[in-house]
């Protein structure tokens, strides 16, 4: 995500959206919040690709009148404000950083030792 903040020029006043079947854990949704120092709005349906797809089949069926009505409903729901302390959320990304170089090391060694002539 910091790679992506650099390279779009982000800044820091945005709003992480999210949908998909872990907007039901608000736990996770505080932690992502909390670990990106971002708000998270949550979608009001979980599974949107299923909203998206019913919509669509309403809309060229002449059922829904237009895009724009759409896309006005507000389906995000809830959201989630960074409460965590800079100084602990720096330890919990240097935790994550050395957790993920342990498994990227470990994959190389264990790739290496797969060919062990080639």
């Amino acid at each position: 995500f910091e790679a992506m903040r650099r390279d779009l020029k982000l800044e820091q006043a945005m709003v992480l959206r999210v949908d998909g079947g872990m907007v039901a854990s608000d736990w996770t949704m505080q932690f992502l919040a909390d670990i990106l120092d971002l708000p998270v709005d949550c979608t009001r349906v979980p599974e949107v690709t299923a909203l998206g797809a019913a919509w669509l089949t309403a809309w060229k069926t002449g059922l829904w009148p237009d895009a724009e009505s759409f896309g006005a409903r507000g389906e995000f729901h809830q959201e989630f404000q960074p409460h965590m302390a800079p100084a602990l959320r720096k330890a919990k990304l240097k935790g994550w950083r050395q957790a993920l170089d342990k498994v990227l090391t470990g994959a190389v060694a264990f790739e290496r030792a797969r060919r062990p002539f080639g």
